[in-house]
Parts: structure tokens; sequence; C-alpha cells
């Protein structure tokens, strides 16, 4: 095995985008709003897991290091929050994009189960 076989096996993560929508509800002077807009997600490396919960562990917002390093914006994803923005986000937008990563991470793991099963039934396992 070497970095090649890794890099064809699928090994490394791709610096690839998923456009995600977010629903977000919050008042307005007085009034409730619902604004609707996109963002990018990125899928996370190990090394970008591993600053979330390692930090997180010292005094710094999970949810914030979470958006931080998953999240763009922009029409093409080409920028990026800083923790220090990230934590300084409305309370009712930070737990909108929490739960729009939520549901895209929740939609790529049952595709994954869903690829699986396929594959076992055409190889005849269960």
């Amino acid at each position: 095995m070497n970095i090649a076989d890794l890099e064809k096996l699928g090994a490394f993560v791709s610096p690839t985008m998923d456009k995600i929508p977010v629903e977000w509800k919050h008042n307005v002077d007085g009034e409730e709003r619902i604004d609707n807009f996109d963002i990018h997600i990125k899928k996370l490396s190990f090394g970008a897991f591993d600053r979330i919960y390692a930090i997180s562990n010292k005094d710094k917002s999970t949810t914030a290091l979470l958006i931080s390093e998953s999240i763009r914006l922009g029409d093409k994803g080409e920028q990026a929050l800083s923790y220090e923005d990230a934590e300084r986000l409305d309370p009712s937008l930070a737990f909108a994009i929490n739960d729009a990563i939520n549901k895209y991470v929740e939609a790529k793991q049952k595709e994954v189960k869903d690829q699986k099963k396929k594959q076992s039934k055409k190889s005849g396992t269960s």
C-alpha cells in the first residue's frame, strides 16, 4: 500500500462542497420573519474533526467550531466564517445552520446505507 493506492481508494477527503438549504426563523423589529438561503458544506477530514472535538473541550463552542470548519458562504462557497464570526452569530441562525448540517449528514448516512444494501443484494449477501 502506498499514498497513490490510498488516493485511488478514496482515503482522502475531497475538497468539493455541496449546497444545502437553510431556513432561518427570527424576529426583525418585533415581527417573525423566515429567510431561506443556501450555504455550502464541505466534507470534514479527520484533522477537522479532531480540531472540533479536541479544542471544544477547552472553552470553545463545538457548534461554532463545526460551522467555521464545515460551512462556506458566497455563490461558490468562497467565503469562510472564522470561529469568531461563527461564535457571534445570532443564536437562531446558528441553530438553523446546525440543523441544516444535521439533516445533510443524516441524508448522506442514509445514502451510504442504501448503497450498501443494494451492493449486498447484487452480491447475494445480506
